[in-house]
């Protein structure tokens, strides 16, 4: 526009240039959007890394406040090639990545490798896949702190547990297991689907990573819906597969999702013994209202009606999502947004925009893509936390957000 007409129309009617400023640019072609997986799929086969705890270790400790700085990048030479790609967080075990966070990142960005078109024909991206299949066999089996059990009031464990659960279901389905190791992976698998059993809430059912002093027995405990609805969907992945799952296990934890659901429809942050309350703030829940209806809806719990409603609340409640992206700290007021529910809320609402009849789907995936584009980093690049590494985690999950119409059904509990 020229500066003279942007002059006059500024004079004019002030009000009515903002509100033409303000409308947000059309969303990306599928040209461009194949572009960006293109390049998020080179992004991410450079970031695999073999993680060094011991290097990790000298960092000096940070503080919540402080860690809205992100550490210095590890050097190039730990980087590639390597077998893993960690998802980096504030919370640390003496200072390293949790294993939980190793395996759980993992998970996600082979999710999206694997799943991300041209993958049969990519000998670079079938290497790499491989080479995460090794490392999460060989952690989910012989890592002492992925074993079930909970330690503590805080343990991360779980996400290695249903990510793992859903890499390894995903191998199996598209047949990238060696021939000598699907009878150990199918064996592995069963032990997930028991350890999962296993380390639910005895208060509540359903699964949190934050827990009150006496772990799995306090009956304080409380569930997560961003913890529960994504185990869910790996279980009824697990039974589609034909592997035996607990009914009783599932049952529980969708009977805990549907009482953690307030009157307006959001969902409370953590569901306790009573259930969740009468009003939530769509604002702080528009992350996990998605989630958590899609896990009932495939469960056979929910509706049609209530998955609308809550797509339609993360795209109304997007603003604060976007004001907590990539700062620090983490359950900040007014809302208690963390940054890293951001790019959690983005992938499961894509999915479930999937579950809602044909005629709505397109234009919420327009909607979706032109949000991945105002956050878009670099060609094929997002992150919503401070530290580089996460940008790992970030590009996956909008690969899978972006490509969600194209990818396999998800499977219903009933």
């Amino acid at each position: 526009m020229k500066p003279v007409l942007l002059t006059l129309l500024v004079l004019l009617n002030p009000t009515t240039f903002a509100q033409a400023e303000a409308v947000p640019p059309p969303a990306p072609s599928d040209a461009q959007v194949s572009k960006a997986i293109g390049a998020a799929i080179r992004h991410l086969l450079s970031s695999q890394e073999d993680y060094d705890p011991a290097l990790d270790r000298t960092r000096p400790r940070q503080s919540k406040k402080e860690a809205a700085e992100p550490p210095a990048p590890l050097p190039a030479t730990q980087r590639v090639p390597g077998a893993e790609w960690p998802y980096e967080g504030v919370y640390r075990v003496g200072n390293e990545i949790p294993p939980g966070y190793r395996v759980g990142g993992t998970a996600i960005v082979a999710w999206a490798l694997i799943d991300s078109p041209g993958f049969d024909q990519d000998q670079d991206r079938k290497a790499a896949v491989e080479r995460a299949r090794k490392f999460t066999m060989t952690f989910l089996q012989k890592e002492p702190l992925l074993q079930s059990g909970f330690l503590g009031s805080y343990d991360v464990r779980g996400w290695a547990h249903t990510y793992g659960l859903w890499f390894l279901l995903r191998l199996i389905e598209r047949n990238l297991v060696p021939d000598a190791e699907k009878s150990a992976t199918k064996s592995l698998i069963e032990s997930l689907i028991k350890t999962l059993s296993r380390t639910d809430l005895e208060s509540v059912g359903g699964w949190n990573y934050s827990r009150g002093a006496k772990g799995l027995k306090d009956p304080r405990g409380q569930a997560s819906p961003f913890m529960t609805a994504p185990t869910l969907l790996a279980l009824y992945a697990a039974k589609q597969q034909g592997f035996s799952v607990p009914a009783v296990t599932v049952d529980r934890a969708l009977q805990t999702l549907e009482a953690g659901r307030s009157e307006n429809g959001a969902w409370v942050y953590a569901i306790g013994p009573k259930g969740g309350r009468a009003e939530e703030p769509k604002e702080g829940a528009c992350a996990r209202m998605a989630a958590a209806e899609l896990a009932l809806y495939l469960g056979g719990r929910g509706s049609i009606e209530a998955l609308r409603g809550a797509v339609q609340a993360f795209f109304d409640h997007w603003e604060w999502l976007e004001k907590r992206r990539k700062k620090g700290g983490t359950h900040e007021p007014p809302y208690g947004v963390a940054p890293y529910y951001f790019h959690f809320g983005h992938t499961y609402a894509a999915l479930a925009i999937e579950q809602l009849p044909d005629a709505e789907r397109p234009a919420h995936r327009s909607r979706l893509r032109e949000l991945y584009w105002r956050t878009k980093e670099g060609e094929g690049v997002w992150n919503d936390r401070v530290f580089d590494r996460s940008s790992s985690f970030g590009s996956a999950m909008a690969m899978i957000g972006l490509q969600a119409s194209a990818l396999p059904r998800l499977p219903r509990w009933k």
